[in-house]
């Protein structure tokens, strides 16, 4: 049974704009709105909880809380600026601890414990801590942990992991285990996986909740806790669908809102010289122009179906951030305008400020939400090849509209199993390994080079390169047969370096009829001219109604005052003895050395 009053803290290297922010953000939303609670007191704790940033989620949690009724909410920040991202090595272990230890006291002093109880303790949620963005918070948050233990304070720790460093982050996972000064593989993985008995690990997907478990945490101490949807917003009318009462509501008159946004969106093109043309259907892409992502197998796709109806285009709505990203998203975005496909990419910055959330002044639209631009779109196309929960899985369909592309079988397979039905989407993209030509000696280096990259990453030995091109070959090769028996072999698109994938399109520019053979190789494919049949509105319904009731903030609600809940009642029987339980990280690394699943791309 939950008491009357919770009181939980919430830390994050920072609150700026991002999937972890928005986990945050709905997650609190979901105790406001549909949590047991008479009282909740709620700390806002990161390295900006004071700044825009910060203000900018407490003034959101700060609205909800107005509309709950039945519940006091209290929104506290605190500001720590040893929260930031930090991934400068101490000089020695003695010092790594002793900044971590400070630290630690720190955030034990701002918990403000005297006010707790062992009956209803403080909720400490902490978020993807020990990604390798700070180690000497992860190593503070060990500390804490061993104190909380060792005192028997009124404390729970929930551990929330939304990605992992081990997973093709070679410069986290450095960061974390050179953090003393020097290579510690042990030091770095008791750190990031501390146990106790008052600490619970939360993870987003069940295979995630796999790689926790291979660490030797023990499978009671692990749950999953799948992200929630803001249902309400995403199911709300585009302004083109609004009547004239509801956009009175918002101090608008009626207009071609559909109109106007495209216009918007062809003045950016324009200016920026991609080809945008109103009068096309949209294929939408409300993501960052990022490598993970595989935009440019997006562009492929946009080119399979402009050969048979020239009437498509593909709208990438924002801008990279990191270096690296910045670099692929020019040579992508350079490549359509040289070769006029009809493709705008990075407007979003400009015409969609507010993410889902409207800007209204003065009678005016400042700043449409994405939701309007969904709904002027045929469907949300994906070639993404690593998400961590995979919204865009999810959102779509709520707005009404298809999610198109490519599979994620780590991802949806949880979907899946909720009742979803995805069989549409592809696992893999086949082209024939002729068309890289000798390039695929070269891939086979790169693939070499990213792979003894991880290998010394992880501290362990490496492989000679007779073997591993031979494990490549077996791997990343797919073997198809024509109808006369004849063994081809292919290359799956996503496994191609950025690089080979414009080196293709280039060639399939000069030669369309080629696409040809792209549909009829991939047979699955066949529909993509016909999406929008073999994805019928039926199916579309179906799709909503599952996420819109397994995976609405009620529902998110539920889950984790249930976890909260659970683990308080067997407070007394949680009893860890952490010399006997022999934690390793050495399984997640390795999984990271599967050339199949390896991409250099991530």
């Amino acid at each position: 049974m939950s008491p009357n009053k919770l009181r939980i803290g919430v830390l994050h290297y920072h609150f700026l704009r991002g999937g972890v922010r928005t986990v945050i953000v709905n997650s609190l939303r979901s105790l406001i709105g549909y949590g047991p609670y008479r009282r909740l007191e709620i700390d806002l704790i990161s390295s900006d909880a004071k700044r825009s940033s910060g203000r900018e989620a407490a003034d959101e949690l700060q609205y909800y809380a107005k509309e709950a009724e039945g519940t006091e909410v209290l929104i506290r920040p605190i500001e720590l600026p040893e929260l930031a991202y930090n991934d400068q090595p101490a000089r020695d272990r003695e010092q790594l601890f002793f900044e971590a230890g400070e630290l630690a006291e720190k955030l034990l002093g701002m918990l403000e414990l005297p006010r707790s109880s062992p009956e209803n303790p403080y909720v400490l949620h902490v978020h993807n801590a020990n990604l390798g963005k700070n180690p000497r918070l992860t190593l503070s948050l060990k500390l804490l942990s061993d104190r909380i233990d060792q005192e028997n304070l009124p404390v729970l720790i929930l551990y929330q992991m939304h990605d992992f460093a081990e997973d093709h982050r070679p410069s986290c996972w450095a960061a974390l285990r050179d953090c003393s000064g020097r290579s510690d593989v042990q030091l770095a993985a008791e750190m990031m996986y501390p146990v106790g008995s008052h600490i619970h690990w939360v993870c987003i997907n069940s295979n995630d909740k796999e790689k926790l478990l291979s660490t030797g945490i023990e499978a009671d101490m692990v749950d999953v806790l799948p992200n929630s949807v803001d249902e309400e917003t995403l199911t709300s009318p585009p302004l083109t669908k609004m009547s004239p009462e509801q956009l009175q509501q918002l101090d608008l008159e009626p207009m071609d809102f559909g109109g106007d946004l495209k216009s918007r969106i062809a003045v950016f093109a324009e200016d920026h010289g991609f080809r945008f043309e109103p009068n096309r259907k949209i294929l939408a892409a409300p993501i960052k122009l990022i490598r993970r992502k595989n935009v440019a197998e997006s562009v492929l796709q946009l080119m399979v179906l402009n050969a048979k109806e020239d009437s498509y285009q593909l709208l990438v709505t924002m801008q990279p951030n990191s270096q690296a990203d910045i670099i692929y998203a020019r040579a992508l975005e350079q490549f359509v305008k040289r070769y006029h496909l009809p493709v705008a990419a990075g407007f979003g910055g400009e015409i969609f400020k507010g993410g889902h959330q409207r800007i209204i002044e003065e009678g005016r639209v400042l700043s449409y939400s994405l939701i309007d631009l969904i709904h002027l779109s045929e469907a949300v196309m994906t070639t993404s090849v690593q998400e961590g929960f995979g919204y865009v899985f999810h959102e779509p369909w709520l707005m009404g509209r298809a999610v198109v592309g490519r599979n994620i079988s780590t991802v949806t397979r949880d979907f899946i199993a909720q009742g979803m039905d995805l069989r549409h989407l592809y696992d893999h993209l086949l082209i024939p390994k002729l068309w890289v030509g000798e390039k695929w000696e070269e891939l086979c280096r790169l693939y070499y080079k990213k792979l003894q990259h991880l290998y010394e990453s992880a501290g362990l030995g490496g492989e000679q390169p007779e073997g591993l091109k031979n494990r490549i070959n077996r791997h990343k090769t797919y073997n198809l047969y024509n109808r006369k028996g004849k063994s081809e072999e292919m290359l799956d698109w996503a496994d191609l370096s950025v690089e080979m994938q414009l080196i293709v399109l280039k060639d399939l520019v000069a030669a369309p009829e080629l696409l040809e053979q792209v549909v009829a190789t991939n047979k699955i494919l066949e529909p993509i001219t016909d999406w929008f049949d073999v994805v019928s509105n039926d199916k579309i319904a179906f799709n909503k109604e599952i996420v819109a009731s397994q995976y609405n903030l009620a529902i998110k609600a539920r889950r984790l005052t249930s976890l909260i809940d659970r683990r308080l009642e067997s407070k007394g029987e949680t009893k860890i003895n952490r010399a006997e339980v022999m934690i390793s990280n050495k399984d997640i690394l390795t999984r990271s050395f599967e050339i199949r699943d390896m991409r250099l791309l991530i």
